[in-house]
């Protein structure tokens, strides 16, 4: 789908981190309205223990980032996701020597996982079905393991430019027409923040995207001449995400706000 280049938002304002737990301040379903509630991307990042630097985990959008957050955490605790052994994932690091049973599954985004995910079994069909999985025991199995994933995710997000109705009426296929095209927007810049990892040399791409399963459903449509310029919360001493602007000769500045920009 095509879309007008002054659709595009030209900056995005990356908010964060954000979590699941209800009992911190920083609660992605408790924080006052700031965007949380409208659509935009977000990237799950799981922090390092040993450089506290965050290492992408998942890219999405939604037209409601705080709702979709809501949908997943359903889907992990009913263990439609996969898990992590936690304590291991967040052993990675930009130096990291992979041990020879860790290699394969940091290769394909997979460090840490002890548990596929009943949409991965879904789609496998090759493997065991679903029915013949003890979901009951599997869940005694992984539940604390699940727990802890959720406790551990770090959440960012940048609200995107939506369509909004006209105070005019217009036709149906008008309204379908720009919805969509918004969608598809969030999608692209999906999309291209996740191929961002995809770009770097085999060797730093395999520790920066350990925690970043390769089976992800992301993709771009196409190139476009535009691009687009992320910026960082806070103090880049505080927020390096490895991949985005853990580069520090290819990280630009403006003043005290730091950025990166990306081709999409």
């Amino acid at each position: 789908m095509a879309l007008e280049k002054e659709l595009w938002d030209k900056e995005l304002q990356l908010k964060g981190p954000f979590s699941f737990r209800y009992d911190a301040d920083n609660c992605i379903f408790k924080q006052k309205d700031d965007g949380r509630k409208s659509a935009g991307v977000y990237i799950w990042t799981i922090r390092s223990s040993v450089d506290k630097h965050y290492y992408i985990h998942y890219v999405g959008e939604s037209p409601n980032i705080a709702g979709r957050q809501l949908d997943h955490l359903i889907s992990m605790l009913g263990l439609f996701y996969g898990a992590w052994d936690i304590a291991k994932a967040r052993q990675i690091e930009l130096g990291m020597k992979w041990k020879p049973e860790d290699d394969e599954d940091a290769e394909q985004g997979k460090f840490g996982i002890i548990w596929e995910g009943l949409w991965r079994l879904r789609r496998q069909k090759s493997k065991k079905p679903i029915s013949d999985v003890d979901i009951l025991g599997e869940y005694k199995r992984l539940h604390k393991t699940v727990i802890a994933n959720v406790e551990n995710i770090d959440i960012f997000f940048a609200n995107t430019k939506e369509f909004k109705k006209p105070e005019e009426p217009i036709g149906k296929e008008e309204l379908k027409k720009n919805y969509l095209g918004y969608h598809w927007k969030r999608k692209h810049i999906e999309g291209s923040i996740a191929d961002m990892l995809e770009a770097y040399p085999p060797e730093i791409r395999k520790n920066i995207s350990a925690l970043y399963p390769r089976d992800n459903a992301t993709g771009v449509s196409a190139r476009m001449d535009l691009t687009l310029r992320i910026y960082f919360p806070t103090d880049p001493k505080d927020v390096v995400i490895m991949g985005l602007n853990h580069d520090r000769e290819k990280v630009k500045f403006e003043g005290r706000r730091e950025f990166v920009e990306i081709m999409i």
